[in-house]
């Protein structure tokens, strides 16, 4: 591997390597089937992430369509190495569920999957 974004990288193998596991921490009692939620997967990761000496936030976002499309910024703040990612997530209107808590609900969404 070359020099490019090697602190980045290496900090992000040892996040990764501190998680075993994420814990299921929320139920689904009409399903009947226990889950990871997206706070639980966000304060697991993160904190993970930031052991490492890595900082991750969404730094914008934008509706395009039926989707939200988010820009996070993992960054290696000590040799100031960054990665952009980029996630598109669709956004389900519903009955009970208009188009602001839908967007509310991909960004969470988005978030704990880029995360995971």
């Amino acid at each position: 591997m070359d020099d490019y974004r090697k602190n980045l990288m290496a900090a992000l193998i040892k996040a990764q390597m501190a998680v075993s596991g994420v814990e299921k921490n929320a139920r689904n009692d009409f399903a009947g089937y226990d889950y990871v939620s997206a706070d639980g997967m966000v304060r697991q990761l993160r904190q993970s992430l930031l052991s490492a000496g890595l900082a991750f936030f969404r730094s914008g976002w934008r509706l395009d369509g039926a989707k939200v499309i988010s820009e996070y910024m993992l960054i290696h703040p000590d040799s100031g190495e960054h990665k952009v990612i980029i996630s598109e997530m669709p956004v389900f209107e519903a009955k009970g569920r208009p188009l602001d808590k839908a967007v509310l609900g991909a960004l969470t969404t988005s978030l704990s999957y880029v995360l995971r």
